[in-house]
């Protein structure tokens, strides 16, 4: 007599699904390899193609929004970049209530400061004298509904943001605001002599007006916050909260 059945008992067979998990991390780990090479290469686009890829099997995988931010920067698409970590920021908070790795953060921080450079070379609003206090108003904006749109139109997406970057500066510029801050769908700036509210009327009017091709419409928030401020350099500060 033979026990077969026994033995077949401590046998475990996997499951379909466990051997689709297996199947996707086995594809992540090689799509992740010639991603790598095509940075090397100093193949943006490529690289961009197959880091999206990745985040298609999973969108929480760290190291794919690590390549596709390094492509995007490479490739001159810093704003692109921020957007991509602010968006993987977002949905890994809600799914997990994680934060993005420190090699990540210090990677948008990085292309953070990066951008800020080149913005003050497009726009060098000298500041006031150093101890000055003043009464600036602060304004903010962003895309809505960036998560779904990026989402929903990848390729589109990138016109449209260089887009929506020209304009903002453009508008911020000519009503005199400055620039402090800029992420990866919106801006940071500051009025410091002038009313931000004509400037919100005439780029809300500029964004309607523009042709955003299959993406539809393009729409941003702007909120204003006003406070007594000094200042040091390019830097505002407070005494207390804000």
């Amino acid at each position: 007599m033979f026990v077969l059945t026994s033995c077949l008992g401590q046998l475990r067979v996997p499951s379909r699904q466990q051997g689709v998990i297996v199947s996707q991390k086995m594809n992540i780990n090689e799509l992740q390899d010639k991603t790598q090479r095509h940075l090397e290469r100093r193949e943006y686009a490529q690289a961009q193609e197959l880091a999206w890829r990745q985040l298609d099997i999973d969108g929480l995988h760290g190291s794919a929004v690590r390549q596709l931010m390094i492509a995007m920067a490479r490739a001159g698409q810093s704003s692109a970049a921020m957007a991509q970590y602010e968006i993987y920021q977002r949905r890994l908070a809600e799914a997990t209530g994680a934060e993005p790795s420190a090699e990540l953060t210090e990677l948008y921080e990085r292309i953070q400061e990066d951008g800020m450079q080149q913005t003050l070379l497009r726009h060098p609003i000298p500041p006031p004298p150093d101890g000055a206090t003043i009464n600036p108003i602060f304004c903010f904006t962003d895309i809505e509904n960036s998560t779904r749109l990026w989402d929903e139109h990848r390729e589109e997406m990138l016109g449209a943001l260089r887009q929506h970057n020209d304009l903002c500066e453009t508008e911020i510029e000519r009503y005199n605001g400055r620039i402090l801050n800029h992420t990866g769908d919106g801006f940071l700036f500051v009025f410091e002599q002038s009313n931000p509210l004509p400037f919100a009327i005439a780029l809300q009017r500029r964004f309607s007006q523009a042709n955003w091709g299959e993406i539809g419409e393009l729409r941003i928030r702007i909120g204003l916050h006003g406070a007594t401020a000094g200042q040091e350099g390019h830097e505002f500060f407070r005494d207390g909260d804000w």
